[in-house]
């Protein structure tokens, strides 16, 4: 699903002073959006390109979550304790403010999940785990890196604006500022804003239609040279109301509390365009909160990176330490494969440090799973299990995860080094299939249970360190009733090997 191109933000004119005209804004816009590759995007049909486009807006929200929680996890949130309270309190701001967009992302990619289901395709949550491999498929390459100036340019341009729909001066000095410091590390960043502006497109009911976003009409003669003219979702490509309700996500059982969260309010076709309205002025559209409706705080994405990037720049010397060294793309696994680059291998290999890492990855595709088959499980027909799947996944893994990548920059990456671990966030593979996903939520279990016992033998941490593996284990004791009564699959499929979920080779293969 790489075929969409992306193109660099387009330069505003040398004579445009201050903010376009809004005409002129718009044809600005429409122009961007007309050279984005969009004539690239498969599909024979409406409703085949927007489930493209969202699968590639799933992987992009779902990336760029866990990349923003590394980046919290790399700060040091007791920095200047005790010693500078107005340095302690910009870190740990910042880390509090990194943490709400990455729960933001969270809603994103639920919301998306239902953009998916409104339109009776399957539930993604794929990611690239591969790094470098699609650059051109993601706003800039997957890359798990501390927060930097670097870092932070890459997420200011990524989920900025229009460069002339932001009013203010200072920050179009500042966003210009992070567009030449991330052309400088030679990386291509791409606006997310595009993809959900085709997106939004797809959803109109026809060329002349509005919706909250009004900017949009200005776009169709824009979009011939795409062959999206008059190329809409129909009616009839829409799940009944009644099977979208069956398994839609919402707010209260996702838990993410964010007061505008539009989990709920992807059906019928006004709700998706709000829900994509929604994205595109929280953070990854063309247009930025403040900006759309003239007044009020800018409380997005977009602006709380600007403001991130403006004082680490201004205070990077007093900085000097609020930031642990962890590793870019660790890894818990061995990788020496063809394809990886060199520096993208910082494998793991302190024993202790190892075995929570690979704990963490194993907790990390647990909750992948529960996302998933709480997606699949019909809430009216098996209501006690979605809601225990919804508990297991939001409640517990998500608690898990975050203690756990709390402990990991704390322990040294390899023995007798300073380098310290950070955490991997390394995929697996998962099954269409429910019976399969629930094997491999049992060998997960499986393999989490020798972890935790490993860790109790090597680890010298502290008694709240070993509190986080005696809640998992007293919670895998209390699900593994319910995961092996779904466990229907006629065969084994996955083991566990080497401190990962592996397939099981077939009978008679070499390495059966």
């Amino acid at each position: 699903m790489w075929g969409i191109g992306w193109n660099p933000p387009a330069k505003p004119s040398k004579k445009a002073k201050g903010k376009l005209p809004a005409a002129k804004a718009r044809i600005h816009l429409a122009a961007k959006l007309t050279g984005a590759g969009l004539k690239s995007i498969p599909g024979r049909t409406a409703r085949l390109k927007a489930i493209y486009l969202l699968q590639i807006a799933a992987e992009i929200e779902h990336a760029l979550m866990v990349q923003y929680l590394y980046a919290a996890y790399s700060l040091n949130e007791r920095f200047a304790e005790g010693r500078d309270d107005r340095l302690h309190s910009i870190v740990t701001r910042w880390k509090r403010d990194i943490r709400t967009v990455a729960r933001q992302e969270m809603a994103h990619l639920i919301t998306v999940q239902n953009l998916l289901l409104a339109l009776g395709a399957e539930a993604n949550l794929d990611r690239e785990n591969n790094f470098l491999l699609h650059p051109d498929a993601y706003p800039f390459p997957v890359r798990f890196e501390p927060l930097s100036l670097r870092s932070l340019a890459k997420y200011v341009v990524t989920e900025s604006p229009e460069l002339n729909e932001i009013d203010s001066r200072r920050d179009r000095k500042m966003l210009k500022q992070a567009m030449e410091l991330a052309k400088s590390d030679l990386v291509k960043i791409n606006r997310v804003g595009v993809l959900y502006v085709a997106l939004y497109w797809l959803f109109l009911r026809h060329d002349e239609s509005t919706g909250p976003w009004k900017t949009h009409s200005s776009l169709a003669s824009f979009v011939k040279d795409a062959d999206l003219l008059g190329v809409h979702i129909q009616e009839e490509d829409f799940a009944s109301i009644p099977m979208f309700a069956s398994f839609e996500a919402t707010p209260e059982e996702w838990g993410v509390f964010e007061k505008d969260m539009k989990v709920s309010e992807t059906d019928p076709r006004s709700k998706a365009l709000a829900a994509i309205h929604w994205i595109m002025m929280q953070g990854e559209g063309p247009v930025g909160k403040r900006s759309a409706k003239g007044q009020g705080e800018d409380d997005s994405h977009f602006k709380k990176f600007l403001i991130m990037f403006e004082e680490f720049k201004r205070h990077q010397r007093l900085l000097r330490g609020a930031v642990r060294d962890v590793p870019e793309n660790p890894l818990a696994t061995d990788q020496r494969r063809a394809g990886v680059p060199r520096g993208f291998r910082n494998t793991i290999t302190e024993p202790e440090a190892k075995l929570w890492a690979q704990l963490f990855n194993n907790r990390y595709q647990m909750l992948l799973i529960d996302i998933l088959l709480a997606l699949s499980t019909n809430r009216h027909k098996d209501p006690e299990l979605r809601e225990t799947l919804l508990d297991w996944g939001v409640v517990h893994e998500m608690k898990y995860l975050q203690v756990i990548g709390q402990i990991l920059p704390t322990l040294h990456r390899h023995s007798g080094s300073k380098d310290v671990a950070g955490a991997p966030f390394e995929t697996a593979e998962i099954p269409a299939d429910a019976a399969k996903r629930w094997d491999m939520q049992r060998v997960l279990m499986k393999g989490s249970g020798h972890l935790t016992r490993q860790i109790r033998k090597t680890t010298g941490r502290a008694q709240e360190a070993l509190a986080v593996l005696d809640d998992i284990q007293t919670f895998d004791a209390v699900r593994l009733p319910t995961v092996l009564k779904n466990c229907k699959a006629p065969t084994k499929k996955y083991e566990w090997r080497s401190g990962k979920v592996s397939r099981v080779a077939p009978e008679g293969s070499v390495n059966a």
